[in-house]
């Protein structure tokens, strides 16, 4: 049964029972035992206008999974070695006052999306969670004003792999880039863990010459955080026609589209954000030792944007960078920073590319 599957799934178990001879009984209790033993998963499909429960063999492939919190729940990604995302979903907060509410934590997520998937639990090597800074996170502080967090305790009990990646994680010094409705920037740091031990997590306040716009940190200016919007890229880019433009959707809406037809004023402001950033980072990898960095970007923006990035990291960079530049480029957030955080599992996992600037571009 498994090499008819293999050699034509997906397929329906009315098929797989004609194509075996076994009867649809047989067919069904074998599927539901080979499923629990992680060699086939099973989806519903529609054939000739019907609804249909197919089955397909698993590819034994490691993937990596990345969480999002954001204010009303929690958006997860799975994405396998080669940089493609095999699933993604998201869970909503329960909407009740804050002490009652339930808010589901990454391990329910992820195992949730897996089995809704058909994959095993044991083929996630990595897990890693990253947040809006306006979400509550558990275990977290002060402001919350965590732009990302590592790898959260109770995912360790996810699998014995992901307690691994967290130690791999542990060595490393990431760099993790937003490029969405807002900017953000953090370094993770961590150390070698116990599988029981949460990963230290800390803010890069990155300083960043030339921004008038107070930080909604530290209150004061010049900080990579006043750079937290397009509307505050447009205000450092001097184009002060897009910063006016009314309510932040439509904003990033309207400038993404006058990126798409070339308007050089927005692509003044594309160009001006990503060398901004390039050279922030390349202060980050000099003075704190970047080992790792993760660019979540809208497609629209991802071509020009990584172009000057990486050509203004190189250019200011005073310690050449060997580690890797992962690229999540998605339509929208917030799947691109789940994608993000889960390139980040996948790197602390794989180690850093040989190749100076390692280009993985993902779209949804």
């Amino acid at each position: 049964m498994l090499s008819v599957v293999r050699d034509h799934g997906p397929i329906s178990q009315a098929d797989l029972a004609r194509r075996t001879g076994l009867s649809r009984a047989t067919v069904s209790i074998l599927v539901a035992s080979l499923r629990i033993e992680g060699s086939v998963c099973t989806s519903v499909g529609v054939s000739s206008g019907r609804r249909a429960v197919l089955v397909e063999s698993v590819n034994e492939e490691t993937l990596f999974a990345g969480v999002t919190y954001l204010p009303d729940g929690i958006v997860a990604s799975l994405v396998d070695s080669g940089g493609t995302i095999v699933a993604r979903s998201a869970s909503h907060f329960m909407r009740q006052p804050k002490k009652y509410g339930v808010q589901p934590c990454p391990q329910i997520v992820v195992a949730e999306l897996m089995q809704e998937s058909g994959i095993p639990l044991n083929f996630v090597a990595g897990v890693s969670v990253a947040a809006d800074p306006r979400a509550p996170l558990p275990g977290c502080t002060s402001h919350d004003h965590v732009a990302v967090m590592p790898v959260l305790g109770e995912v360790l009990s996810l699998t014995e792999a992901t307690a691994l990646s967290v130690a791999t994680a542990g060595r490393e010094r990431t760099l993790f880039i937003d490029v969405g409705l807002e900017i953000s920037a953090t370094m993770l740091t961590g150390r070698s863990l116990l599988p029981c031990d949460p990963l230290t997590s800390q803010l890069a306040h990155l300083r960043v010459g030339g921004s008038t716009l107070p930080c909604p940190v530290c209150r004061r200016t010049g900080c990579l955080d006043a750079v937290a919007s397009l509307a505050g890229m447009a205000t450092v880019a001097g184009a002060a026609d897009i910063a006016k433009t009314p309510g932040p959707t439509r904003a990033v809406e309207e400038f993404l589209d006058l990126v798409q037809h070339d308007d050089q004023g927005a692509v003044r402001v594309v160009s001006s954000a990503a060398l901004t950033l390039g050279e922030a980072s390349a202060a980050m990898i000099t003075f704190a030792g970047i080992t790792n960095i993760v660019l979540a970007v809208p497609s629209v923006l991802a071509a020009r944007f990584v172009k000057d990035f990486t050509r203004s990291l190189r250019s200011t960079a005073y310690l050449p960078y060997s580690g890797p530049v992962s690229i999540a480029s998605c339509t929208r957030d917030p799947h691109a920073t789940a994608v993000g955080a889960a390139l980040h599992a996948l790197h602390t996992v794989t180690g850093p590319r040989t190749s100076s600037i390692a280009h993985r571009a993902l779209s949804t």
